[in-house]
């Protein structure tokens, strides 16, 4: 996302869904989204548009700007997840995070293998891919591309409580607050036990774990800077309709209305000693 977000409404306003998606050569390379009014979509719809052609991963040959009209009283509206920042010096000590934020949140060993595996393979994966939490299999049938969360904004007041607090842990904004949205969206729904992201762009070393009990967990070198893999994984519960959660994932409107809490930098045990629900 670029630029404003969303803004507080009412009943009678038109609101949209803005997305964009860019690739090259056949190869997702950029996307964003927002939930905006009617009164913002040229600006919003501009900004997106320059990001895609501005991305350190490449010019894109190919760029998808949809704009579709949301019915504001089919959104859903949840708090973001609380944000942390875990306390990491290095990718061995990032990868030791990884594994001992997953298995609180309940996902396997076997699991937390078998996703990083597919994050860190040559085939790329656009979206998410879909993962029992405990035997590690990949459950979604989006083949390589994976699930994309889809129709999600922040209105003003949440984003405004979460830039006051940017600064503590947090300094790419932006990233960050579209990420938290996403993980938001995505731990909203039952079933969901975990999710584990590291960023595609070469120059974003920072990744995250997320779950409804951990929140959001921010994972400094994550991976060596010039990396340009990446993916996510959501780790489910092998008794979810995968039906019914993609149609969640990528069609069900979501606005989050109230920040979390931005809680600085912990270390591991921190994180894993206590229930930051």
């Amino acid at each position: 996302m670029a630029g404003t977000f969303t803004q507080d409404h009412d009943a009678a306003t038109a609101l949209y869904s803005i997305r964009m998606r860019a690739s090259l050569n056949g190869l997702h390379i950029s996307g964003a989204e927002g939930i905006y009014n009617e009164t913002l979509i040229l600006n919003n719809s501009q900004s997106l548009l320059q990001r895609a052609l501005n991305h350190s991963r490449g010019t894109p040959d190919s760029i998808t700007l949809t704009i579709e009209r949301i019915d504001a009283m089919k959104i859903r509206k949840i708090p973001s997840l609380p944000i942390y920042t875990c306390t990491v010096n290095s990718e061995k000590d990032a990868r030791t995070a990884i594994h001992s934020l997953l298995n609180h949140a309940g996902v396997g060993t076997k699991a937390a293998f078998s996703a990083l595996n597919l994050i860190e393979s040559d085939m790329p994966l656009s979206g998410a891919a879909l993962v029992d939490a405990l035997t590690g299999k990949r459950l979604d049938t989006e083949a390589h591309g994976g699930i994309r969360v889809s129709r999600l904004g922040i209105e003003d007041t949440a984003l405004e409580n979460f830039q006051e607090t940017a600064s503590y842990g947090v300094h790419n904004t932006y990233r960050v607050i579209e990420a938290v949205m996403l993980a938001s969206k995505t731990a909203s729904y039952p079933g969901v036990i975990a999710e584990v992201c590291i960023s595609d762009n070469p120059e974003y070393t920072t990744g995250y774990v997320s779950s409804q009990g951990l929140g959001y967990v921010r994972i400094p070198h994550i991976k060596h800077e010039g990396d340009a893999r990446g993916g996510r994984v959501y780790f489910i519960d092998s008794r979810v309709d995968v039906n019914s959660l993609t149609k969640y994932l990528q069609h069900t409107p979501v606005m989050i209305d109230k920040f979390g809490g931005n809680n600085g930098i912990k270390d591991l045990s921190e994180l894993i000693g206590t229930d930051n629900s």
